[in-house]
C-alpha cells in the first residue's frame, strides 16, 4: 500500500473521528454559555412538586398538567413512582394546582405528552402513557379520559395501542380518537434503545397518524421527533426535533400525506410545542445544554438549564425567534413546555425527585438569593413583557464559503508538503517509516488540523442561532449615521460618542471618512445627537475608545485616535480635549504617544493624564497585523498603563484585549478579551501591579465595557457571531448581529450574566457598547447607528450577585 493510499485511509478514519467529535461537541452544547433572561415577575405554582412535563389549556384558562413521569432510570433508582394529572386555573395563579381524580382506569399511569379535544360540549384528554422504566419496552399507549372540569375528575374512556407506538413522546389530537404522535425512540431492546439515544445523528425516528383504529407512519427519517402541534387553521403540522435542534412545518394535504414546507434551526433542543391561540406563534420549552440535560435525566446532577422561545410563523414559513426566558437551572430546571395565556406564560419542567425546600416567591426575589443545590421543581408563571412584538421575516444566513475554501486550500498544501517530507526521509535513508510511525505523523497532522478547525468553528460562531430580545421600547437616535463605537456619560446624563471609525479598509473603499465626537442627552432621548465643535486640533480625527475624567469642575475627554487606514501603522495616539458641555465644544489640550501604543482599542482614565489602555493588535507590519487578526488563538496582546510620561505593559498574554473599565471603588480593572469571549477582573495593588482575580466566559465577543455607577454591574456591547462581524468590518456584509449583556460582579468576582438585547442586525448592526442611565440604555455600534431603549424589563434591574 503506497504512501498516498495509506494517507487516504488514515485520513478518512481520523477525519471521521474529527467529524464525530465536532458533532458531539455541538450536540451537547459543551461550550454554550447561558445568560439569564426573564420577561417579567415570576413565581412558582404551589402544589407542583414532581414536574409538569406537558401542559394543555382550555379557552377558559383551566389547564391540565402531566406530572411525575419516570421514563428514564436515574443512577441508583430502583423503583418508579406513579405519576398523575393535575389541574390549575391560569386566571388565579396564586392558587395551588390540584391532582385530578381518576375513575375507571386500572393501569399504571406514567404520563408524558398530552392533548385536549372538545366536541359536543365534552372535553377529552389524550395522554401518552409509558410503562415503568423497569419494564421492558415497548409498552407505550395513549390513554383517553373524559374530563369533568367542574368536578375535577377524569373518567377513563379507552386505551389505544399499536405496533407503531414505539417510544412515544407527544401528540396532538385533530379529531375524536384521531391524532398525530411522535416516536422519540424506535428500538425495542433496552440496549439498542440506549445506543439509539447516543447515536443522535442518525435520523431514525418518525411521526405516526392514528385514525382511531390503525396507526400509519406519515413522517420518517427524523432526528428525535419530540414536540408536535397544529396551526390554528389546521393546515400545518409543526414538529420539534431535539438532536437536530430545529422545528419543521408540514402542510397537511391529507391526514396521511404531509409535505415539508420549512425548517428553522433554533440552536437549542426544543421539547414540547404550543401554538398561541391569539397569534399563531409557537411557544416552546427548550433544553439549551444537551450535556447537562443528559446528566440531569440520568441523575448525575440536580439541575439543567431552562429556556423558552417564541417562534414566529406565517403560512407554514418560520420568521423570527424571540427568547422569552433563560436560566442556568438555579431557578427552574429542565424546561419542557411553555404555554401562553392572556399576557402570562406558564413554563413546565421534567419530573424532579431531589429533596429540598424552596420558598415560593417572585423570580426577582429568587434571583437575589444564592444558587441552591437542591430545590423542588415547579411550574413558573411569567407575566410576559414585550413578548408580543412583531416577528419580522428576517433570517440570519451564515456563509461558509470562505471558510470551506480556506480549509480546502490549506489541506492540499499540507498533503503536498507532508508527502515531500516523507519521501525525503525515506529516500535519504535517515530511517524507514513503518506502519505505526506513519500513523503517528498523519495523526499528529490531522489532529492539529482538526483542533484548528474546531477552534475556528467555535471562534467564528458559524453554527450559532440568535433569538431576538429587547428590554423595552427602543428608538434609533437621530443624528448618528456612521457608528457610535464608544460612549461615556456624565452624571447629569450628557453622553459623548465617537463616530466615523475607520481602522480597517472595507472592500473597494479608497479613503476613510472623517470621524467626529458627538453628544447625546439621555434626558431628551428624542432630540438628535449633535456633533461637537473642535478647536486647536489640526490632525485627522479617527476616534475609537474614549473615557471621561472630571477634576476641579473641568471635564476632559481622552480619545484613542488612529491614522486613516491608508497610512502605515503604528502611529496611534491618545488625544486629550477639554469639554465645555454647555457650549458643546472641545478644546484640544495634548496628544499622547508612546512606543507601547501600537494597536490601541479602548482606555479608562484613572487620574489626570493617567490611564489604562488596551492593545488589540501588537504587530507593526501591515502583513503581520493581518495575520494577527486571524491568529485568534495566540495570546499576544496586552494592557498598558500610562502615567503621564511613559507607558508600561501591566498585563500581557491577552486574547485580543479590547474593552476596559474600572470598578466604582477603583479597586478592580475589568478587561474584555474578544478572541477568548470572556471578561476578566484584576485587583489593582499598585498602578503597575495588577493581580488576576476572576474570569467569566460569555459565549459572545464583548467589545467595550461600561460600569453601572449605581450597581457596579458591567454592561457590554457584544458581537455574538464573529464571522459576521469580520465580514462587516472588511466590507463583505452590510450588517452584523448585535448583543448586549449585563454582568454581575462583587469584589472582583463575576456572578450571573443577563441578556439585555439581541438582534440579528436588521435593526441594529455591529453593537460595540452599551451604557445604562436611569432606566434606559444607549447601545452604540461600530459603523451603524445608535439605539436608545427604555429598560422596563426585569433583566436590567434584577440583582445578579
Amino acid at each position: 500500500m503506497g504512501l498516498l493510499l495509506n494517507f487516504f485511509w488514515y485520513g478518512t478514519l481520523l477525519a471521521g473521528g474529527g467529524w464525530l467529535s465536532l458533532r458531539v461537541l455541538e450536540h451537547y452544547d459543551i461550550y454554550k454559555v447561558i445568560h439569564s433572561n426573564v420577561p417579567g415577575p415570576c413565581q412558582y405554582v404551589k402544589g407542583v412538586e414532581r414536574g409538569s412535563e406537558d401542559i394543555a389549556v382550555l379557552p377558559t384558562g383551566i389547564a391540565i398538567l402531566s406530572t411525575g413521569g419516570t421514563f428514564v432510570r436515574r443512577s441508583g433508582q430502583t423503583t418508579a413512582t406513579e405519576g398523575a394529572l393535575m389541574t390549575f386555573n391560569l386566571n388565579t395563579p396564586d392558587t395551588a394546582a390540584k391532582v385530578l381524580k381518576l375513575s375507571g382506569f386500572k393501569g399504571y399511569l406514567n404520563p408524558h405528552g398530552l392533548s385536549l379535544f372538545t366536541e359536543g360540549g365534552k372535553t377529552y384528554v389524550y395522554v401518552v402513557n409509558h410503562a415503568p422504566f423497569n419494564e421492558p419496552p415497548p409498552a407505550d399507549t395513549v390513554v383517553k379520559f373524559l374530563w369533568d372540569v367542574e368536578k375535577e375528575n377524569l373518567i377513563h374512556q379507552k386505551t389505544f395501542s399499536s405496533p407503531e407506538f414505539r417510544g412515544l413522546n407527544n401528540l396532538v389530537v385533530v379529531g375524536l380518537d384521531k391524532f398525530y404522535t411522535t416516536n422519540w425512540v424506535m428500538m425495542t431492546s433496552p440496549i439498542l434503545r440506549i445506543i439509539e439515544i447516543l447515536f443522535f445523528f442518525l435520523p431514525l425516528q418518525n411521526v405516526v397518524y392514528f385514525d382511531g383504529k390503525v396507526a400509519s407512519v406519515v413522517l420518517s427519517g427524523l432526528y428525535g421527533a419530540n414536540g408536535i402541534d397544529i396551526s390554528l387553521d389546521k393546515k400545518y403540522l409543526y414538529v420539534a426535533e431535539v438532536p437536530a435542534k430545529r422545528v419543521s412545518s408540514y402542510r397537511i394535504e391529507a391526514p396521511t400525506k404531509l409535505v415539508h414546507v420549512d425548517s428553522k434551526p433554533l440552536g437549542t433542543s426544543a421539547d414540547n410545542l404550543n401554538v398561541d391561540p391569539e397569534t399563531g406563534d409557537i411557544w416552546t420549552g427548550t433544553h439549551p445544554r444537551g450535556l447537562e440535560l443528559m446528566k440531569y435525566l440520568l441523575g448525575y446532577t440536580n439541575k439543567s438549564p431552562s429556556q423558552v422561545l417564541r417562534i414566529g410563523v406565517k403560512d407554514g414559513h418560520f420568521t423570527k425567534v424571540a427568547e422569552i426566558y433563560s436560566d442556568d437551572g438555579s431557578v427552574l430546571t429542565a424546561s419542557t413546555v411553555a404555554v401562553p395565556y392572556k399576557g402570562n406564560v406558564f413554563i413546565g419542567t421534567y419530573e424532579y425527585e431531589y429533596s429540598g425546600a424552596t420558598t415560593l416567591a417572585l423570580l426577582a426575589c429568587i434571583a437575589q438569593s444564592a444558587l441552591r443545590d437542591n430545590h423542588k421543581q415547579a411550574v413558573i408563571i411569567i407575566r410576559r413583557f414585550l413578548s408580543s412584538f412583531a416577528l419580522r421575516s428576517n433570517r440570519l444566513s451564515f456563509h461558509r464559503g470562505t471558510l470551506q475554501l480556506s480549509c480546502a486550500f490549506h489541506g492540499r498544501l499540507a498533503l503536498r508538503y507532508l508527502d515531500n517530507i516523507f519521501r525525503r526521509i525515506t529516500v535519504n535513508g535517515i530511517f524507514e517509516m513503518g506502519f505505526f510511525l506513519r500513523i503517528f505523523w498523519y495523526g499528529l497532522l490531522l489532529s492539529g488540523g482538526g483542533w484548528l478547525a474546531h477552534r475556528l468553528v467555535e471562534y467564528s460562531d458559524v453554527h450559532k442561532v440568535l433569538h431576538a430580545n429587547v428590554p423595552g421600547p427602543c428608538k434609533l437616535v437621530t443624528g448618528v449615521e456612521n457608528g457610535s463605537e464608544d460612549i461615556d456619560v456624565l452624571p447629569n446624563g450628557i453622553a459623548i460618542l465617537s463616530t466615523g471609525l475607520t481602522i480597517l479598509r472595507p472592500t473597494g473603499d479608497a479613503k476613510g471618512k472623517p470621524g467626529a465626537l458627538i453628544s447625546f442627552d439621555f434626558n431628551s432621548p428624542d432630540a438628535p445627537a449633535k456633533e461637537l465643535k473642535i478647536s486647536g486640533f489640526k490632525g485627522n480625527l479617527n476616534p475609537h475608545g474614549l473615557s471621561l475624567y472630571t477634576e476641579a469642575g473641568k471635564t476632559y475627554v481622552y480619545v484613542i485616535n488612529h491614522p486613516p487606514y491608508n497610512e502605515p501603522p503604528p502611529v496611534d495616539s491618545v488625544e486629550k480635549f477639554l469639554w465645555d458641555v454647555e457650549k458643546q465644544t472641545l478644546t484640544h489640550q495634548k496628544t499622547f504617544t508612546d512606543p507601547e501604543f501600537i494597536g490601541l482599542n479602548d482606555l479608562v482614565v484613572v487620574g489626570l493624564d493617567k490611564f489604562y489602555i488596551t492593545n488589540f493588535l501588537t504587530m507593526t507590519s501591515k502583513v503581520l497585523r493581518n495575520i494577527e487578526m486571524w491568529a485568534f488563538m495566540l495570546p499576544i496582546q496586552n494592557v498598558v498603563y500610562y502615567d503621564g510620561t511613559k507607558g508600561t505593559v501591566v498585563i500581557s498574554g491577552t486574547y485580543g484585549g479590547n474593552g476596559i473599565n474600572i470598578s466604582p471603588d477603583k479597586k478592580f480593572i475589568y478587561l474584555a478579551e474578544v478572541n477568548a469571549k470572556r471578561v476578566s477582573s484584576y485587583r489593582i495593588e499598585s498602578a503597575t501591579k495588577l493581580v488576576h482575580v476572576d474570569s467569566k466566559s460569555l459565549g459572545t465577543a464583548a467589545d467595550n465595557l461600561a460600569v453601572d455607577p449605581e450597581t457596579g454591574d458591567i454592561w457590554a456591547g457584544c458581537h455574538p457571531v464573529i464571522v459576521e462581524t469580520l465580514k462587516l468590518i472588511f466590507g463583505y456584509a452590510k450588517k452584523s448581529p448585535s448583543h448586549v449583556l449585563r454582568i454581575g460582579v462583587k469584589d472582583g468576582k463575576f456572578t450571573k450574566a443577563a441578556e439585555i438585547y439581541m438582534d440579528d442586525g436588521s435593526v441594529l448592526s455591529g453593537s460595540s457598547v452599551a451604557v445604562p442611565y436611569k432606566g434606559s440604555v444607549l447601545i452604540g455600534t461600530v459603523n451603524h447607528k445608535a439605539l436608545h431603549c427604555k429598560t422596563t424589563g426585569l433583566n436590567a434591574i434584577l440583582k445578579l450577585n
